[in-house]
């Protein structure tokens, strides 16, 4: 991960340092700090943060074109299960974010 080489850090630290500096309620920044490793916190809402995030790159990747690295995460089944979601679910989701996107990428940009 480039920022993680250029700044030592991880944007998923940062963020969990901007809820605490912010006094939001500690499960929000459970949820930031852990929205790549899901599986190790038992806070549900870090699962939907991590399904949420991988929705919303290959929405993007759809339209844009590109195949990100991030587009390319599998979801955490253990986060899926939390949802009970599976893995077959999320190309719904995506498609129908990723034609709400391009409306309002036609509308605004």
């Amino acid at each position: 991960v480039a920022e993680l080489e250029l700044l030592g850090i991880e944007h998923a630290e940062v963020g969990a340092a901007v809820v605490d500096h912010w006094h939001l309620p500690d499960r929000l920044r459970v949820a930031v700090q852990y929205h790549h490793s899901p599986a190790a916190t038992a806070e549900t809402l870090a699962s939907a943060v991590h399904v949420a995030d991988i929705i919303g790159h290959r929405a993007e990747a759809a339209i844009v074109g590109v195949l990100g690295r991030e587009a390319e995460v599998e979801p955490d089944p253990i986060a899926l299960e939390r949802l009970s979601l599976k893995s077959d679910d999320l190309d719904d989701i995506v498609v129908a974010v990723g034609n709400d996107l391009a409306d309002v990428l036609r509308r605004y940009a």
